[in-house]
């Protein structure tokens, strides 16, 4: 009978073993080396085993957290899941801190494991009411991971009315109206700590009377006022630290700079006598916000046969003027052309001069002969459907014999209107007038020209001016109601709209509020005039508890401007 013999796995597993030792024993004596084959094979096998790559890789079970509404005092947590679905692990999970102070991160991730997953805890604690919205990115091995977090917190005793000022435009160099903050204690114990509120731009300054605390019911300020020192739009912000949390508050404001209107900008003397003199002025108009200063240059080279004085060198205050005055004395015959060229802190202008010397004796000419001057009427700014000053083009007979037939003067379309006392035909020595108005019937620049006929020839006039319209500026744009109990209505608040422009604002449109949480009226149907201000006044009335905030849109014919609205409501 055939002999079965039972061996173990273990017994096979040392018989191998030993098989394996003698065979390389064997091999070592006789001197063999592995043929090439067999190096050939554990090549392979080598490359085998390295074909599958590693990844790197997670993945967030959200990538946003939304905390609702949190009472003031109380915090609230929310957790994002971080997966590692890659197959090596994943280190470093640094940074990570959100961007606002409301909130906080905790988390112990790295290193994360293949398959494995990690929390990142958030912690939101609103000390104030509103809304607050931040981001949190943190960095690892496998890329940037970033959550959004959003929240509000309501039920804050410190209730502020409004934390974005803007002053509008305002000229370089003067100071602004104040402009407030107020500061109120709805809760039942003294806020105090008061600190910080400077401005971070020295543009702005600011003073307050809160350093002494705030009794419960009662209200502070913080107050400031915007001197601009440049041309240009205008930021900045400042944080107040109290003893139940932090404000911002952001400002805003535009320097506006002088502007120059010369008028007129060519003056023509005609014939002048030589060793006669003739004069003509030249008024520098500052239709800007801010001090019209510096002037420099103006004069002629001391060959020329022109010569200029001016009483503006002490400058010339916003809506006010000074004269330059040139004088013709010509010294030989002929045509005589120069240019006088100013500058000032508004910028640069030029005069263009011209005249002709004729020999002494010879005025008045024989026959018809006339002098036209200004050429130029420059009307500068104009608000859109107001008249401009007049301005008049001189005709001066310098003949011996009467200038008639006069014809034209005319200018095509409605902006620039003119008028005349030539027609019955000028006596020797005498002058008349063509005297013209513009009248812009929108905003931007018109220009318009014209020529006028005698029997002693032709002269063109050229003629431009600027319509300028209405221009709003709304403060506050943000209102914050603070808190407020479920049906009841807190104190109205107002958004205050100024016409800071040239012309009537009106065309009001818009204001209302389709939350049902929030009420508006205003008084600015009717129109604002020049320098004038209206109101937009708005209540918060909850109906349940919550954090409730809207928005609306105020349009006119001078611009448009978005007015945020917030309130917090907390009780039964």
């Amino acid at each position: 009978m055939p002999c079965e013999l039972s061996i173990t796995a273990a017994f096979r597993t040392k018989l191998m073993s030993a098989l394996w030792l003698a065979l390389a024993s064997v091999i070592l004596l006789s001197g063999c080396e592995p043929s090439e084959s067999n190096s050939s094979d554990t090549t392979d096998a080598s490359d085998d085993d390295n074909s599958t790559s590693l990844t790197s890789e997670v993945t967030l079970s959200s990538n946003s957290l939304d905390f609702g509404t949190v009472a003031s005092g109380l915090m609230s947590e929310k957790t994002v899941w971080v997966t590692n679905t890659g197959t090596e692990e994943v280190t470093g999970f640094t940074g990570g801190i959100p961007n606002s102070g409301r909130y906080s991160l905790d988390q112990t991730c790295s290193p994360l494991l293949p398959g494995s997953s990690c929390a990142l805890t958030y912690t939101y604690s609103p000390t104030l009411n509103g809304r607050n919205d931040a981001e949190s990115t943190l960095d690892t091995s496998a890329g940037a991971v970033a959550v959004t977090l959003t929240g509000a917190g309501v039920g804050s005793p410190l209730w502020v009315d409004t934390q974005q000022l803007n002053f509008g435009p305002q000229g370089v160099g003067s100071m602004s109206d104040v402009l407030s903050i107020t500061l109120t204690n709805q809760g039942n114990e003294v806020i105090d700590s008061f600190a910080g509120g400077g401005p971070s731009n020295r543009h702005f300054t600011g003073s307050q009377d809160c350093a002494g605390g705030l009794a419960p019911g009662n209200s502070c300020s913080f107050n400031y006022r915007f001197t601009p020192e440049s041309v240009g739009e205008i930021e900045g912000f400042t944080s107040i630290s109290t003893s139940v949390g932090s404000i911002s508050l952001d400002f805003r404001g535009t320097g506006v700079g002088p502007e120059l209107w010369v008028t007129p900008r060519v003056i023509d003397f005609g014939p002048v006598e030589v060793g006669a003199t003739l004069t003509r002025e030249v008024a520098i108009s500052n239709v800007g916000a801010a001090d019209l200063s510096d002037f420099a240059g103006g004069g002629f080279v001391s060959s020329a046969p022109f010569s200029a004085t001016q009483n503006c060198a002490g400058g010339v205050l916003p809506d006010s003027s000074c004269q330059y005055q040139f004088t013709f004395e010509p010294t030989e015959i002929g045509e005589v052309i120069a240019t006088s060229n100013s500058s000032t802190n508004a910028g640069s202008f030029s005069i263009e001069v011209r005249g002709e010397g004729v020999p002494a004796g010879s005025l008045p000419t024989e026959g018809a002969d006339m002098r036209a001057s200004p050429l130029v009427l420059d009307f500068g700014p104009v608000p859109v459907g107001d008249v401009s000053p007049a301005q008049s083009v001189s005709i001066e007979n310098m003949g011996d014999e009467i200038l008639s037939n006069f014809a034209g003067g005319g200018v095509s379309g409605a902006n620039f209107n003119g008028f005349q006392n030539c027609a019955g035909g000028l006596a020797p020595g005498n002058t008349c007038e063509f005297t013209y108005t513009f009248l812009p019937d929108e905003e931007g620049e018109f220009s318009g020209s014209t020529s006028i006929s005698t029997d002693a020839g032709t002269v063109t006039i050229e003629m431009s001016g600027r319509g300028i319209g209405p221009e709003l500026r709304a403060s506050p744009s943000v209102l914050n109601f603070g808190t407020v109990s479920p049906n009841s209505s807190s104190d109205t608040l107002s958004v205050v709209i100024t016409n800071v422009g040239a012309t009537t604002l009106n065309d009001f449109a818009g204001g209302g509020v389709s939350d049902s949480n929030f009420s508006g009226s205003q008084n600015c149907a009717a129109g604002i005039e020049p320098g004038m201000s209206c109101q937009f006044n708005y209540t918060y009335s909850p109906s349940s508890p919550g954090f409730h905030e809207a928005s609306t849109s105020i349009s006119t014919n001078g611009g448009s401007v978005s007015i945020s609205l917030s309130g917090g409501a907390v009780g039964p």
